[in-house]
């Protein structure tokens, strides 16, 4: 295992995990936190030479969540500290850790990709069960999924990784 990768995996399971609090309990990350937590992750992504043996990748997945996110941000179907945490995963950890899909491009794409859709896919699932249960909060909050989502995908690669020979 590579350990830039397990630092790019910690540190980013550790920043969406204290947005995720701020989420959950006050339903709002100020943008201090958020800022500081990007800012961290480029350092971090610097300091260990993450994002400069991986320039494609970071800059792929930050186009695909910056727009993407802009998008569903401008529609309403998440917050702007949702967004930021988006952009918080993309720069630290922009793809698969353990394992390349095909190219940096593709891995960028598919991983930004899952990513959304696993986390709003849970963003809806959550909102059902809650309409259901007539609980009053009319905010599901994003966060806690965008971590579940993401170590999910982590996950993934690491299957991909031991079950799929050459890699």
């Amino acid at each position: 295992m590579d350990s830039v990768s397990v630092i790019a995996i910690f540190g980013t399971a550790t920043l969406i995990s204290i947005y995720s609090i701020y989420d959950i309990k006050w339903r709002r990350v100020p943008n201090r936190i958020t800022g500081a937590g990007i800012a961290c992750a480029a350092i971090v992504a610097l300091i260990t030479g993450h994002i400069l043996t991986r320039v494609e990748l970071t800059v792929t997945s930050v186009i695909v969540m910056g727009m993407i996110g802009a998008l569903l941000f401008r529609i309403g179907a998440i917050g702007g500290a949702d967004f930021k945490a988006l952009l918080t995963t993309a720069i630290l950890s922009p793809g698969f850790e353990f394992v390349t899909a095909t190219t940096q491009y593709f891995d960028g794409v598919v991983v930004s990709c899952l990513e959304l859709v696993i986390t709003l896919g849970l963003g809806v699932v959550v909102s059902m069960r809650n309409r259901e249960q007539e609980t009053s909060e009319s905010r599901t909050p994003l966060i806690p999924l965008l971590l579940i989502a993401y170590l999910l995908v982590q996950t993934m690669g690491l299957v991909i990784l031991i079950m799929v020979p050459g890699h």
